[in-house]
């Protein structure tokens, strides 16, 4: 075993059988490497799994150096928002229908995970947006997103104003239908969506 990754966390939310095949064969093979593993609780419930350290996926931030989600890219931006706070790398395994986000493929995840256990990868840094909304009672909600942050009035064709600060700094302000801030993440599956409506 090399000494790249000593503790490493499963994550997801399965939904279909193959992915909580998935999420078995990946537990029993990292314990067979001698990995020490980290499932969540959900999946590790899931699979009756027995005598396994479990934790939430905050937990799993704290303590391992990887986590590999099981799923499709809403798994991974989900995961990877919270994990995000935690000095963890995180790495996907696609179950879902796209695959933007999650750099292995199914058929060949126990291979391409290997490379990348012993250090065979190339680290990204995703930027990560905090939305903070402020309605007129002073009301706060207080989001974070690693693909878009969409403010919209929750009905259709109707107008909201609203006020821009970056940083805390006045941007700029507007009255429209609503508004997308995106990263760098979000570009490919918004370029779909915009060759899919015309």
């Amino acid at each position: 075993m090399n000494n790249h990754f000593r503790c490493i966390g499963i994550v997801g939310h399965p939904r279909h059988p193959t992915a909580l095949t998935t999420h078995e064969m990946l537990y029993r093979w990292l314990c067979s490497k001698g990995y020490e593993v980290m499932v969540e609780q959900q999946i590790a419930q899931e699979l009756q799994l027995k005598s396994v350290k479990t934790g939430t996926l905050a937990e799993i931030g704290q303590q391992a150096d990887l986590a590999v989600v099981v799923g499709g890219d809403g798994n991974m931006l989900g995961a990877a928002r919270t994990l995000a706070r935690y000095d963890i790398k995180v790495i996907g395994i696609n179950r879902g229908n796209l695959g933007f986000l999650t750099d292995l493929d199914p058929d060949n995840a126990q291979q391409q995970l290997a490379d990348v256990l012993e250090g065979h990868y190339i680290s990204e840094k995703r930027f990560l947006l905090e939305a903070q909304v402020c309605q007129q009672d002073c009301q706060k909600r207080i989001s974070t997103a690693i693909n878009e942050v969409v403010l919209h009035p929750g009905k259709v064709a109707h107008m909201i104003e609203f006020e821009v600060y970056i940083d805390e700094i006045f941007a700029f302000s507007q009255r429209s239908d609503g508004l997308i801030i995106s990263t760098p993440t979000a570009r490919p599956p918004i370029r779909f969506l915009r060759e899919d409506q015309s």
